[in-house]
């Protein structure tokens, strides 16, 4: 009898489905003993993994995750995204392709210049924010966007196919040419948004 009711509880364990919630995450590379970095070299712009707290030189570190804003709004583009773009533009070089950063950072002051501009062109906020966000919004005021102009069709495919290998994502179907360093490198982007909200 006892045997019976050992085997009923472990069949009734293994048949009780597993949630999300109940699973223990892997733990983050900041809880782990070993130190890693995940470096692009700057004559390709190769991405690669070390067992190291910080990158060789010769190399960009492009840090371990997302890259998000402080709580203070900076005075220049953040340093760990300038890398990630600088990386994937050298790896692009490398193949044959060119792109050149159009835009970073940019002030409150600019950033609502454009959007009062954007009002203007669309009539409505609404509208507007689908192309340029406020000032209090965009995340090119917080230095963690960037905008990319392509010198082909084929450098914006090749860029766009690429960019998660360094981090970068485009999340809007309508600016082809923004994207953000939402992931670590070698991540997977979110699915693309129709425009900014």
């Amino acid at each position: 009898m006892k045997y019976l009711v050992a085997l009923l509880l472990c069949c009734t364990v293994l048949a009780t489905p597993i949630s999300a919630k109940s699973v223990s995450p892997s733990p983050s590379p900041s809880q782990t003993s070993t130190k890693s970095s995940i470096c692009a070299d700057k004559v390709r712009g190769a991405v690669h993994t070390i067992a190291a707290a910080s990158c060789p030189a010769g190399s960009w570190n492009l840090g371990n995750g997302p890259v998000l804003h402080g709580a203070k709004r900076p005075m220049k583009m953040n340093s760990t995204l300038l890398n990630r773009y600088r990386a994937a533009k050298q790896n692009g070089a490398s193949q044959g392709f060119s792109m050149n950063l159009t835009s970073g950072w940019r002030s409150s002051a600019q950033q609502n210049r454009i959007f009062q501009s954007a009002l203007q062109k669309y009539g409505s906020v609404k509208l507007a924010s689908r192309w340029v966000l406020p000032p209090e919004r965009s995340m090119h005021v917080w230095g963690v966007a960037i905008d990319v102009h392509f010198g082909s069709s084929r450098a914006k495919t090749w860029f766009t196919w690429h960019s998660a290998q360094f981090g970068l994502c485009r999340l809007y179907k309508n600016e082809w040419w923004h994207f953000e360093p939402v992931i670590a490198p070698g991540g997977k982007c979110p699915v693309i948004k129709p425009y900014a909200h």
